[in-house]
């Protein structure tokens, strides 16, 4: 018999066990992703190369 094939049914004690979570590595990876790029933006906007952002309302 093959070992990936559960020996016995799931049980609704099974399902309502809490086990251990994976860790999400891809919201991880965006994370530190989006705090390098606000990091080099704020670096950009500081140095003058970038533009302020102005947000006029037209009356």
């Amino acid at each position: 018999m093959n070992d990936w094939i559960p020996g016995a049914p799931p049980t609704l004690l099974g399902f309502l066990s809490p086990g251990p979570l994976p860790l999400p590595l891809l919201p991880l990876v965006a994370g530190i992703l989006a705090v390098a790029y606000l990091a080099g933006a704020v670096r950009l906007w500081s140095l003058g190369v970038l533009p302020t952002v102005v947000v006029s309302s037209v009356a």
